[in-house]
């Protein structure tokens, strides 16, 4: 599956966990999900993110980078187990015979009745459809990760927590149920490695106090706040335009998500995807200190709509704040004042030759000039009043 579409996905993770009081996903530290399922074992979500937990964007990440997981939190029984396993003698993946777990009917159940139904219908895109990760958390306890050597002053605020415990399952199609993913050969899963719950946890990995989910939240917010100022208190730009939204001047209304932390030079990785069907506008950076997007473009493909793809050049949209009057109320606009593609002429191609079974483009009959088009304000209300204000009587 492309990256772009995996990452279309996030906005309606973001959007469906994201208005909850507290998001048990970003108390660990990781990217944005989607509910799932809520019943007395736990409560599910659907993430994606990198192997080790981190956002599905970034410089380097690749479509096989990203990865699918149900996220689960369970509260721990009294010896700490999380997940109903039995003990028993299985086979490992090398043919011999070792003491081991089985997963218990009860968790194969929950997987086929409830959550590969929601999993199907709410990430029908994602890569290895019938292979299925599940990573369990302790609810309302928190673990280092026992990572003294990242390279973080405090990689227990900035690093996503890793899982207490894992599950895998696996199915043979879409219409087939699912079963243990225990590997090729094996009847189950070998104890040595296998933790059960917080009681087999690694030595390294100490129990965090519950303070640790507020100061992760206060961090965050920190190095995301969403608005420059001046001395007097006065806004001067956008800072961080995680959660704002953008309309363009055909009335589209776009959710704009952050995907990673702030990088060392200031800028935030960033796209823009529509309110209604997810489909993503933008794709790039937001640079604060020049009020400046640097990203690609969606180009559409009119009676060739499967070739509809990310523009293969950047250009450069500056912004600059242009308070407005709507509906009798004032409302903080960021209206781009121009942009720039380096070399190229403000232009792109309307009316294309166009190879429908490649999508390449073959040539270009038709170029359009670009005039400012774009806006920002922080709330969908906010966007629906302007692009109210902006249509024609």
């Amino acid at each position: 599956m492309r990256l772009a579409r995996l990452v279309a996905l996030v906005l309606l993770m973001a959007l469906a966990v994201g208005g909850a009081a507290a998001d048990p996903l970003d108390d660990r530290n990781l990217p944005p999900g989607r509910a799932l399922h809520t019943d007395a074992s736990g409560t599910y979500y659907g993430m994606f993110a990198t192997h080790s937990l981190g956002p599905p964007k970034g410089p380097g990440i690749e479509d096989h980078d990203i990865v699918f997981h149900i996220v689960v939190f369970r509260n721990a029984a009294p010896d700490g187990s999380l997940v109903r396993v039995t003990r028993a003698r299985i086979q490992d993946d090398y043919g011999n015979e070792v003491d081991g777990y089985q997963v218990d009917a009860s968790e194969t159940r929950r997987m086929n009745d409830h959550l590969m139904p929601a999993v199907d219908r709410l990430f029908a895109e994602r890569r290895s459809g019938d292979f299925v990760r599940m990573i369990v958390y302790a609810a309302n306890e928190y673990y280092s990760n026992g990572d003294s050597a990242s390279g973080s002053a405090d990689p227990d605020l900035e690093k996503p927590e890793q899982p207490v415990t894992r599950l895998a399952f696996s199915r043979e199609n879409a219409a087939a149920p699912v079963r243990p993913a225990y590997g090729q050969k094996a009847t189950g899963i070998p104890a040595e490695w296998f933790r059960r719950g917080t009681q087999d946890l690694h030595a390294s990995r100490k129990r965090l106090p519950d303070s640790v989910s507020t100061r992760r939240r206060e961090h965050a917010a920190a190095k995301s706040a969403r608005f420059t100022r001046n001395a007097a208190g006065e806004i001067t730009g956008i800072n961080n335009p995680n959660g704002m939204f953008l309309l363009t001047e055909k009335g589209g209304i776009h959710r704009i998500e952050q995907f990673r932390p702030r990088d060392e030079d200031g800028s935030y990785a960033v796209d823009a995807f529509d309110v209604e069907d997810g489909e993503k506008l933008l794709d790039g950076w937001w640079y604060p200190q020049h009020q400046q997007f640097w990203a690609q473009e969606k180009v559409t493909m009119p009676g060739n709509e499967h070739c509809n793809q990310m523009s293969p050049h950047r250009w450069t949209y500056t912004l600059a704040r242009t308070p407005r009057m709507v509906d009798g109320g004032a409302i903080e606009v960021f209206a781009e004042t121009g942009r720039f593609g380096g070399d190229r002429e403000p232009k792109v191609c309307e009316i294309g030759r166009l190879d429908p079974r490649t999508c390449k483009l073959q040539g270009c009959t038709k170029y359009v000039e670009l005039p400012p088009r774009i806006s920002i304000v922080a709330t969908r209300e906010e966007a629906e009043r302007l692009s109210r204000s902006l249509q024609p009587d």
